[in-house]
């Protein structure tokens, strides 16, 4: 497993009947890597490098590979749907690390396309601070509408007291904060929902 990748036939056949079904429902050509299970790259690229064929090393189709074959296809699940259905723009955290704790702050997004917006957090430390990095002040919302920060890069940021997140629109730069006493309205004016908590 590698982070939320889990590997199985099922997903395998999954993924594989996924990308020809979108492939065909949009007319585009297409060259699915790879045939066969070549061995001799697990040498150069670890276990899963030798297994991504459709057929294994001596030829034989994995199980649920054969449904592309016999032309079969799947209901669109691809296309960029909004999390919660329609409604007004809304953030929340769904996990709020407590104080001294190293985790992640966790948090969604609704009746929004994910796409289109980008969150802004930010924690209080004696002052208000980016996260994660200045360099990297923004985090993306997966298609779910969730959210994952490390609000823990630096100084004792495990120590803050207050955290607040802002949904932006995507291609708005919100200003960095480097210990200031207060957050700009600049930021509340750009933003569709925001959230924040003590703790």
């Amino acid at each position: 497993q590698i982070g939320k990748a889990i590997p199985s036939f099922e997903n395998a056949a999954f993924y594989f009947l996924n990308f020809v079904s979108w492939a065909r429902a949009n007319n585009v050509d297409y060259f699915y890597f790879e045939a066969f299970d070549e061995p001799w790259k697990a040498k150069y690229e670890g276990s899963l490098g030798a297994h991504w064929g459709i057929w294994d090393r001596y030829g034989k189709i994995k199980p649920g590979m054969e449904t592309v074959f016999e032309g079969k296809t799947m209901k669109d699940n691809w296309s960029s749907k909004v999390p919660c259905g329609p409604g007004d723009p809304s953030i929340q955290f769904t996990y709020v690390p407590p104080v001294g704790s190293f985790e992640n702050l966790k948090g969604k997004v609704c009746h929004v396309n994910p796409d289109d917006y980008r969150v802004a957090v930010y924690i209080y430390v004696s002052g208000w601070w980016t996260k994660p990095y200045w360099n990297d002040p923004l985090t993306t919302i997966d298609p779910s509408g969730e959210w994952e920060c490390d609000i823990t890069t630096g100084g004792n940021d495990e120590s803050a007291t207050k955290i607040a997140a802002y949904l932006l629109p995507k291609g708005y730069d919100p200003p960095l904060m480097h210990g200031e006493e207060t957050l700009p309205q600049e930021i509340k004016d750009h933003a569709v929902a925001e959230v924040e908590v003590n703790r």
